[in-house]
């Protein structure tokens, strides 16, 4: 599928497995579509799917937001901490 990001997005969002809706919102992610992007990630967040990998990509798209990411990915860290998952500093980014 290289560089064919919205058929891509189209059958990982089509999926329904855990794992490839965090494929898809890393899809949307290089396709420029940050808001969509942080929805994404952050309902995996919120439905307690704390891995690594959503866990980085959420930081990155905070990032590329702007100001506030700091902010952001504190929270981040809190809410995840919270979930009794634990991930090194550097998966989040701060």
């Amino acid at each position: 599928m290289q560089g064919r990001w919205e058929q891509a997005e189209k059958e990982w969002r089509e999926c329904g497995e855990e794992w490839g809706k965090a494929n898809w919102a890393v899809c949307l992610l290089y396709q420029g579509k940050l808001k969509e992007a942080r929805e994404v990630l952050e309902e995996l967040i919120e439905e307690g799917k704390s891995w690594p990998a959503v866990v980085f990509n959420l930081a990155t798209v905070y990032e590329l937001c702007g100001d506030g990411s700091r902010k952001l990915k504190t929270e981040l860290a809190e809410k995840v901490a919270k979930t009794g998952v634990q991930l090194s500093v550097a998966t989040f980014k701060v």
